[in-house]
């Protein structure tokens, strides 16, 4: 910490969660179009609160995201500020608050805004400045976690699968997430609408490079029912949002150095990260994920990272999954990246199967089990933790 002692308050001191949220709680208190709701959660690179906005007799819930370690605590931040190597969770605040900017209106992201009379921008005569650097405004996501409804849905089905035609819909949110970091800058641009341009127009633009480099099951949440856009993809299942953009950037081949491990580009990073999710998606076990195997599909045979899924195969078949579906999450998780689908071809593919995969007969496929299912492990569903 900068300047302190060892008895300095601190993030990291005992009570220190608590006495960051009192901080922040009393320039709520001080503001009258403001009420404040209580914490929705803290990871290791920040904290989300829940607040409730009075603008002019329309109440509006909200989330503000704070880096807990940049706010002032009897005089000190919790890192040095004089140290260039501490601090990057701040850094990462800043990135997330940019990146989320120049991505609004972008239904498959959590959407970030400006607020009138902010209680954080000024500082009240009775208070201390905080001296944060910067907090971010976003939606209020209310059906939590992602991975909170897979272990609601453990817990009340017994360990069944997710009904096939569910996880098609679930696949295709990932998905969307992809398109809308790829063609972000073209929608901002007005060359497209990625709301309502047909996929197959989306062939005329060039992929754009931003990865998210943090897209996981942690960082996703499950919001409402939206049949009015991208029908039917949100008719009975509700859509997914991807958080926290503090680690995002563009990762283009013209610059060697942004790729990752692999050599993946953004896009193919993407891809791949999505893969991962619908590989927990469809065995719902953490441990299982990321075992490496050579596999044949279509008489095309690699490596792919979703080894444990391929294993299960036969198992997944019998008791529901599609096999295509399978094969095109071997092909997200394939290891070179050339082994991948392109992204809107995998995007028509799997738009396809929304659209047009039936039940089957099977009664838990129907649209009345899905959404009975949906309701039964979305019902008072806790709220979204924002690492």
């Amino acid at each position: 910490m900068s300047g302190s002692s060892e008895n300095q308050m601190s993030w990291f001191s005992e009570g220190g969660a608590e006495a960051v949220a009192r901080r922040i709680k009393a320039f709520f208190d001080r503001n009258n179009r403001f009420r404040w709701d209580g914490i929705i959660g803290s990871g290791a690179n920040g904290s989300v609160y829940k607040v409730t906005y009075n603008n002019q007799s329309r109440l509006t819930t909200m989330a503000v995201k704070i880096c807990h370690i940049d706010v002032d605590l009897e005089g000190n931040k919790s890192y040095d500020e004089e140290d260039e190597d501490e601090g990057e969770e701040v850094q990462q605040l800043l990135n997330e608050k940019l990146w989320l900017k120049r991505l609004r209106n972008c239904h498959h992201i959590i959407q970030s805004f400006e607020v009138d009379d902010d209680p954080l921008a000024n500082t009240p005569a009775d208070l201390p400045p905080h001296r944060m650097q910067s907090w971010i405004f976003t939606e209020y996501i209310e059906n939590g976690p992602l991975m909170r409804l897979v272990e609601r849905h453990l817990k009340q089905y017994e360990g069944e699968l997710f009904p096939c035609r569910l996880l098609w819909r679930f696949f295709m949110c990932l998905i969307r997430f992809c398109l809308e970091m790829a063609y972000w800058d073209a929608q901002q641009a007005g060359r497209v609408n990625i709301e309502t341009d047909a996929l197959e127009s989306l062939r005329r633009f060039p992929l754009g490079f931003l990865g998210h480099k943090d897209l996981s099951r942690n960082n996703i949440a499950v919001g409402d029912l939206l049949p009015e856009v991208q029908h039917p993809e949100h008719d009975i299942t509700p859509i997914l949002k991807l958080l926290d953009f503090g680690t995002a950037d563009v990762m283009d081949p013209g610059n060697p150095r942004s790729l990752d491990g692999f050599g993946r580009n953004g896009y193919q990073r993407n891809i791949s990260d999505i893969g991962e999710v619908m590989e927990y998606l469809v065995l719902q076990e953490e441990e299982q994920i990321s075992e490496r195997k050579r596999v044949t599909i279509r008489g095309q045979s690699f490596e792919t990272f979703a080894g444990s899924l391929h294993t299960a195969r036969t198992n997944l078949i019998a008791r529901g999954i599609d096999a295509e579906l399978i094969n095109l999450i071997c092909y997200c998780r394939a290891v070179d990246q050339r082994r991948q689908l392109n992204l809107i071809e995998l995007a028509l593919n799997v738009n396809n199967h929304v659209r047009n995969r039936g039940h089957n007969s099977i009664e838990r496929e129907t649209d009345k089990a899905i959404k009975l299912r949906i309701t039964s492990i979305t019902s008072d569903a806790d709220s979204i933790s924002i690492s």
